[in-house]
């Protein structure tokens, strides 16, 4: 009976601790920022844009103009800037 409780238990704090993981969101309508990104080739692209999602592991889809990029974190500077 013991090993049954702590089987369970096991099972709920495990089930509990997975509860807040998510695979990515989507971003907010007003979240038009300048981006910057450095493609693998060197190039950098930069303008007004969007994050349209972000996925596990850093993964991100940005929107530049017609274009969409899946790149990850540390490629992206976006700059968004606060109005007082």
């Amino acid at each position: 009976m013991k090993k049954k409780l702590a089987i369970i238990a096991v099972v709920l704090a495990l089930g509990l601790s997975l509860a807040g993981c998510e695979d990515g969101y989507e971003a907010k309508e007003d979240s038009r920022e300048y981006i910057i990104i450095s493609l693998p080739n060197g190039e950098v692209v930069e303008g007004k844009g969007e994050i349209v999602s972000w996925y596990s592991y850093g993964v991100l889809t940005v929107k530049i103009g017609d274009k969409i990029y899946k790149t990850h974190s540390e490629n992206i500077v976006a700059i968004k800037e606060v109005k007082e």
